[in-house]
């Protein structure tokens, strides 16, 4: 097995950022064994992989997805000497078959959902097909304000619930607008920052939430995440924008108790449609804490908001 720090270094990256082709390559190199001898350690355990299917895999012609094929991703992580599903984390959601298709079809696009006014271009990441394996069962947003009006933390707890075996991330999208700089994500519990990608001409920033190991259907999983906005962001509003059904979906802004917000005001809209219905004024408690608690939250939008002028 190779033990070259800088091949190994190389290999680490691409575990946590991707793309599997290059992670797969690196990971045969590591090996020792080169294609023809990780092909014949394959069919000794009764994998029969050919070589030719390996080469397409580590130059990324083609990507495996049959449970044979993950069967034989998961044997090169062992004689690579690898973390289990490291590789195969990687591969993402499984291309859409049967009843997959009948609720990605249709789907609101990840544009409405975050008002974006230009289509979007991520040729890293499907956006019409990611996320459509899970049920988001709970969706908990807390937003830190300090006493310079500044949102400096937003920390975020999530349910999931697996609608078909394999799946194994979530895909976090948010609108940057144009000049700023992307949010920093980092986990908490249960899961792992993966591939981040940003389109500046729409404004499209997304980025992978690894979980730490596969589901099967129906299983229900739980993470926690943080997020730090850019020094000095001050949006004055926090929003969320439902694609699917949300069970339980919660908003919340505490705010330094020494500076509180004049105005702070529950509002929703319908995706791609512009319009904003608010349902009043809400005072923040003497935590300086206030909320929006949405149960079977439909697909649309949802925000609180506040401002510090009268």
């Amino acid at each position: 097995m190779s033990a070259d720090p800088r091949q190994d270094s190389a290999l680490h990256q691409a575990l946590s950022t991707g793309p599997f082709h290059l992670a797969f390559r690196l990971a045969i190199r590591r090996s020792g064994l080169g294609i023809e001898g990780v092909s014949r350690r394959l069919h000794a355990r009764g994998l029969p992989v050919s070589t030719s299917s390996l080469s397409y895999w580590q130059r990324g012609n083609r990507r495996p997805e049959r449970e044979e094929s993950l069967n034989a991703v998961r044997a090169v992580e062992e004689l690579a000497g690898l973390p289990a599903d490291s590789l195969v984390a990687l591969l993402g959601p499984r291309r859409p078959r049967g009843r997959w298709l009948d609720r990605v079809h249709g789907r609101p696009k990840v544009e409405h959902s975050l008002e974006l006014s230009a289509p979007a271009r991520l040729p890293e990441i499907d956006t019409g097909r990611a996320n459509a394996q899970l049920r988001q069962l709970k969706h908990d947003w807390l937003c830190l304000v300090d006493a310079r009006r500044h949102e400096v933390e937003h920390r975020v707890r999530q349910v999931f619930q697996a609608l078909e075996d394999g799946v194994d991330r979530f895909v976090a999208f948010q609108a940057v607008p144009p000049g700023a700089v992307p949010p920093t994500y980092r986990a908490v519990s249960d899961c792992r920052i993966g591939r981040r990608t940003h389109d500046p001409e729409s404004g499209l920033f997304a980025v992978e939430i690894v979980f730490d190991h596969v589901l099967r259907a129906r299983e229900t999983y739980a993470i926690e995440t943080v997020q730090l906005p850019a020094p000095g962001q001050a949006d004055g509003f926090i929003q969320y924008g439902c694609r699917a059904e949300v069970r339980d979906l919660l908003l919340r802004v505490r705010f330094d108790r020494a500076e509180l917000p004049v105005r702070c005001h529950r509002y929703r809209s319908r995706l791609g449609a512009g319009d904003r219905e608010v349902f009043g004024e809400i005072t923040p408690g003497p935590s300086g804490a206030a909320h929006h608690a949405v149960l079977d939250a439909q697909p649309g939008i949802y925000g609180l908001a506040w401002s510090w002028d009268g």
